[in-house]
């Protein structure tokens, strides 16, 4: 039984219950598990991660050279998975010849996406890159290839290497391009046939025509390597050009893509950190009306405290002359909050600088010399302060 069993799962063999077999393992056994103790580490990292918001926030948050160490254990759990599975569930097993491209199961693309993103987080770049780069080699017709260029991209960017980074994301934006005006050319097609049809007389002559030509246009089809963008990668793809844009400090280029991040990205928390982002550029750019904009869609949103915080100190510091009273009573109010004491240095800080403005020294000292009091909840705060 076990070896009609063994013979039965073979994976050299193209049959419905080999396939099954194979397909299942690799989908539990690697791809889902791995993908799910990265997504577990990830979480967790953002979680206990503690970002500096006086400054600019990334887009893309990963783990430094330090942080990393902690990802090791997971990643190379995932990494044991996915490599486990590619070398005993890979059909056929023996990848030469003419069977070199050739993968009679599903999963095995994203078990090296899988394996490659592990290699990622552990900022072991170089085979992560080679991971990415198989992935495009070997599957030309599969929505993965693209996966594989983004995360070419973000390894590239972490490495600082700017212009390989470029070179991945232009190459999906042209493919997705060449795709879609593809399927615009054959939509054109198809209603030109069926003009032709209902002009058409002879209608045997005419139907075995259209049916030639379908059928060359399907064997080209086939032939061809474009493949359709997955529409469920567009957030973190203009996400990472908003990525690559902020850190050559291209500041405008980065507001809009953005933009497009946040018209794509379901969860509220990433919709939220890139509105953020977008307040802090256009406070960067002198655009304050719009700054004010987005740090009063972040306090609206709910974001975590600290986001809420700098959001509502921030929006005072742009605020204009109509709107100072209010945010100065609204600032009076957290000084009050004892969950924000930590914070009162800054507090203060932004209330002097509110009453400096409107050319209210006296009152405005009188706010410094109580930040300067306060605990510093930020070494740089201090620095200011005393400037």
């Amino acid at each position: 039984m076990s070896l009609l069993f063994f013979v039965d799962c073979s994976t050299e063999k193209d049959k419905r219950l080999n396939k099954f077999h194979h397909n299942t393992t690799a989908y539990y056994n690697g791809y889902f598990n791995a993908r799910e103790i990265i997504k577990a580490s990830d979480k967790e990292y953002n979680l206990s991660v503690q970002e500096d918001f006086t400054e600019l926030i990334p887009v893309n948050r990963y783990p430094n050279e330090e942080e990393s160490k902690a990802f090791f254990p997971e990643m190379n759990r995932s990494i044991d998975k996915t490599s486990t599975v590619i070398s005993k569930h890979a059909m056929p097993n023996v990848k030469k010849g003419r069977d070199a491209k050739e993968e009679y199961g599903k999963w095995m693309d994203e078990n090296w996406l899988v394996m490659g993103v592990s290699f990622f987080y552990k900022r072991e770049y170089e085979p992560a890159i080679e991971k990415f780069e198989y992935i495009i080699k070997m599957y030309p017709k599969d929505e993965s290839k693209y996966y594989a260029k983004l995360w070419l991209a973000k390894s590239y960017i972490e490495m600082k290497d700017f212009s390989q980074a470029l070179t991945y994301l232009k190459e999906i934006e042209v493919e997705k391009e060449a795709k879609e005006n593809k399927e615009v050319k054959q939509k054109k097609t198809e209603e030109r046939r069926k003009k032709y049809k209902k002009r058409s007389k002879k209608r045997v002559n005419r139907r075995s025509s259209i049916k030639r030509t379908k059928k060359r246009d399907e064997a080209r089809e086939e032939k061809s390597e474009l493949v359709d963008f997955p529409e469920k990668m567009s957030a973190d793809y203009f996400a990472t050009l908003a990525d690559f844009h902020l850190r050559r400090n291209e500041l405008n280029e980065s507001v809009e893509f953005l933009d497009s991040a946040i018209h794509y990205e379901k969860k509220k928390r990433l919709r939220v950190r890139y509105n953020f982002i977008q307040a802090q550029l256009q406070q960067e750019l002198g655009n304050l009306a719009l700054a004010s904009e987005k740090y009063s869609y972040v306090i609206k949103k709910s974001a975590s405290y600290q986001m809420v915080f700098y959001s509502k100190i921030n929006r005072a510091l742009v605020a204009s002359s109509i709107d100072r009273g209010r945010l100065k009573e609204e600032l009076l109010d957290l000084a009050k909050d004892e969950k924000y004491i930590e914070f009162r240095d800054q507090i203060f800080y932004a209330l002097a600088d509110i009453e400096l403005q409107e050319y209210n020294k006296e009152q405005g000292i009188d706010y410094l010399e109580k930040s300067a009091a306060s605990s510093p909840s930020n070494p740089k705060q201090k620095d200011k302060t005393f400037k």
